[in-house]
C-alpha cells in the first residue's frame, strides 16, 4: 500500500502558534516537538512530521496521528509506532515500512510505502 501527503508549511505554522505544548502532543510524539523546537526551520520539521502522518494514515487507513512518529536512523527516516495503532500494525499483514520525506519553505511532502 501507498500514501502519500503534501501540505504547506504556511497551515502548520499557524496551527503551532496557536496550540499549547500540551494541544500539540494529541498530534505529535514529544520526541518529534523538541526536534522541531530545537531548529530554527521548526515549521518545515512540523510540517514534515505532519505529512509523514497523514501519508501513513493513508496507506494503513487506520491509526493515531500521536502514536504515528518521524523518526531517524542516522539520516535515514523511519517510522515508529505507538500505542494501538503499533497494536494494530502488528496484528496486520505488514511487514515493513518504507518513508521518504523532504520540505522547501513552503511545502512539505512524505511517501509512506508498506511492504
Amino acid at each position: 500500500m501507498l500514501g502519500i501527503d503534501l501540505i504547506e508549511v504556511s497551515r502548520i505554522k499557524k496551527f503551532i502558534d496557536s496550540k499549547t505544548k500540551q494541544q500539540l502532543l494529541r498530534v505529535f510524539t514529544q520526541t518529534e516537538i523538541d526536534y522541531a523546537f530545537s531548529s530554527h526551520n521548526k515549521y518545515q520539521r512540523f510540517a514534515a512530521r505532519f505529512a509523514v502522518k497523514e501519508a501513513f494514515y493513508k496507506a494503513f487507513g487506520t491509526g493515531n496521528l500521536s502514536e504515528i512518529e518521524l523518526a531517524h536512523d542516522g539520516k535515514k527516516p523511519m517510522i515508529n509506532l505507538y500505542g494501538a495503532t503499533k497494536e494494530q500494525w502488528n496484528c496486520s499483514a505488514y511487514i515493513g515500512v518504507l518513508v521518504s520525506v523532504s520540505h522547501t519553505e513552503h511545502y512539505a511532502t512524505a511517501t509512506v510505502l508498506l511492504q
